[in-house]
């Protein structure tokens, strides 16, 4: 509830403070309130004075001063005095009377009939201004009464609440500890996952790179191998033209001392075979067209054999290379595509020339010459052929030549790679260990407080609770004695208690469960029977009680000064030895 403003006469919040009147308003109302006839021959001062009150000038009218129902006061100006009108009851026209008579005496001769009509014209004002107070009190004090009860039901909610949130702080203990353990043993399954996933990785890669290592063996043994046989078909070849003959001539000299020229010229024999046939001058033209065709023939056959050769080799490579999918070896068997169409052109083409000289040496005997100069021409192609061939078979060693030097490099990085893995592996390995040494560690921090805690909290099964100790005393309530602190008591704070307990009492910890209940029963019934007997005695002859209570609060005082028990005088010592000279004089 507001109080009333002090220092103005007026103020915006609680009940509406006493309305002041100075001796010239007061006049006005008079003059305003009485007949015609009388306000003519008046002069009077009818400018109300609107100065405010202030601290100076009107005394500070208190809360309890409102509600009485005699509560006026007459407060002076310069101007005179002047009437404070406040809750009126009653009395109030007795009251107003009282205050208006002194200032009305010296004025004119109908000052009496002027304050009869200015006390009818301002009771109801009065009364007015007494009843709105009234009802603005009566609601401020509902507000009052609803704030009071709504702090009132805020500090229950917030009683209830703090009781839940120590009621669940066990709670919330015990769930963060199972959380922490939970979320320990999922570290630890994931760094075993981890290092599982790691080390599987490192060997599936370790045995796919020993695989292509043996691969790239493999592949450098088989081009080798493919090296050799195409060098030892070269050399069949050789052996083979070396051992031709014609017409009982041998002729494979002179063809393979031609093959190993490296000046060839325009592949004419005439003087190689004259100066190692002196005795042959030329060949007979009747038969010269059978044995062309025959050496054709045979030229062919061998090309087609070689050519079959060259496919079965290739077909090899083939299935080699599908099995290995390089794509090194996909290009080399491309290139040999390659050199088997241009084989197999070249063989389609010696074919069309000789079904050519074929016709024409059946078409006409003139054009023997012709035919001869074919035939050189046709010999030429084919040393020529042959020498493109050995070139090629000869590019091709020099490709699997640099093939198995980037082999090796190839083996040679992949070792490295294999060591720098090996050391990679054995340096995860270290720092699984160390993980492994730190969880130990922390296993062993972790057992040792968990121990350290159980030791602390002792068995839960073995705790006294409040409806196992409430029939020791019937008349406590778990509320005075405040037994739900212990639930937010320290293990320091419990230990201090305690030892508080035993020093105070001089129990030994092995004879407090006994004692505390010796105790208990000299405290509850010997102190009582005691202190009843004593004070019975005491008011027999003295007509008074003792008083415990004092002697008790002077004790206390002297143990907070000096922090023992020893060496304070209790006045219960004197009091009872006086009392007991006062009894042994009487008997």
């Amino acid at each position: 509830m507001a109080s009333p403003s002090k220092g103005y006469c007026s103020s915006p919040v609680g009940p509406t403070p006493a309305k002041l009147l100075s001796r010239k308003e007061l006049l006005s109302r008079m003059k305003q309130s009485l007949p015609k006839t009388v306000q003519e021959g008046e002069e009077l001062d009818a400018e109300p004075d609107k100065t405010p009150c202030k601290a100076a000038d009107v005394s500070t009218v208190t809360g309890d001063e409102y509600f009485s129902p005699l509560s006026s006061k007459i407060l002076e100006k310069d101007t005179g005095p002047a009437v404070v009108l406040e809750d009126g009851g009653k009395d109030a026209d007795l009251e107003l009377t009282t205050a208006v008579e002194a200032p009305l005496e010296e004025t004119h001769h109908c000052d009496a009939c002027e304050a009869f009509i200015v006390e009818k014209a301002n009771r109801e004002d009065v009364l007015e201004v007494a009843m709105t107070k009234l009802a603005r009190t009566r609601l401020e004090i509902q507000e009052a009464f609803q704030w009071y009860s709504q702090e009132l039901q805020n500090l229950k909610s917030s009683f209830s609440s703090l009781t839940t949130v120590a009621a669940q702080t066990g709670k919330n203990y015990e769930a963060k500890e199972r959380i922490i353990r939970r979320q320990f043993k999922q570290v630890v399954e994931k760094l075993q996952f981890e290092y599982n996933q790691f080390t599987e990785e490192k060997a599936k890669e370790l045995s796919e790179k020993d695989m292509s290592l043996t691969q790239s063996t493999n592949l450098v043994k088989e081009l080798s191998s493919k090296l050799n046989i195409s060098q030892t078909e070269f050399e069949r070849f050789k052996s083979q033209i070396s051992r031709m003959s014609l017409f009982g001539t041998n002729i494979g000299d002179v063809l393979k001392s031609a093959l190993e020229s490296e000046n060839v010229g325009n592949c004419i024999l005439d003087p190689s075979f004259k100066k190692n046939n002196p005795n042959v001058s030329g060949f007979a033209y009747t038969p010269i067209t059978e044995v062309v065709e025959k050496q054709c023939t045979e030229t062919i056959n061998s090309y087609k054999e070689i050519l079959g050769a060259t496919e079965k080799r290739w077909e090899k490579e083939k299935k080699h290379f599908e099995q290995g999918k390089e794509r090194s070896w996909e290009n080399e068997r491309v290139r040999l595509t390659q050199s088997n169409a241009s084989l197999e052109t070249e063989v389609h083409r010696l074919e069309k020339e000789l079904a050519l000289q074929r016709d024409a040496l059946s078409k006409t005997e003139k054009e023997r010459d012709n035919n001869r100069t074919k035939l050189l021409e046709t010999e030429a192609k084919l040393h020529a052929s042959k020498e493109e061939s050995f070139v090629k078979l000869l590019e091709v060693n020099d490709q699997l030549v640099k093939e198995r030097h980037s082999v090796g490099l190839k083996f040679k990085n992949c070792q490295v790679e294999l060591q720098e893995a090996e050391r990679m592996l054995e340096q995860r390995n270290e720092y699984i260990n160390e993980l492994r040494e730190a969880q130990k560690l922390q296993l062993a921090t972790m057992t040792n407080v968990t121990t350290k805690y159980n030791l602390l909290e002792g068995d839960k099964d073995k705790s006294v609770l409040w409806e196992d100790l409430c029939s020791i005393q019937p008349e406590a309530t778990e509320e005075y004695l405040q037994f739900e602190r212990f639930d937010s008591l320290t293990y320091v704070e419990l230990q201090n208690i305690v030892k508080k307990l035993v020093v105070m009492l001089m129990i030994p910890m092995d004879k407090v469960d006994k004692r505390l209940i010796m105790t208990g029963i000299a405290l509850k019934y010997e102190r009582n029977v005691y202190s009843y007997f004593a004070n019975r005695l005491n008011y027999l002859l003295h007509k008074e009680k003792i008083p415990i209570k004092e002697y008790q609060q002077c004790a206390y005082q002297q143990f907070k000064c000096t922090g023992t028990l020893e060496g304070i005088n209790h006045g219960l010592t004197d009091k009872l030895e006086e009392l007991y000279n006062d009894i042994a004089e009487k008997i």
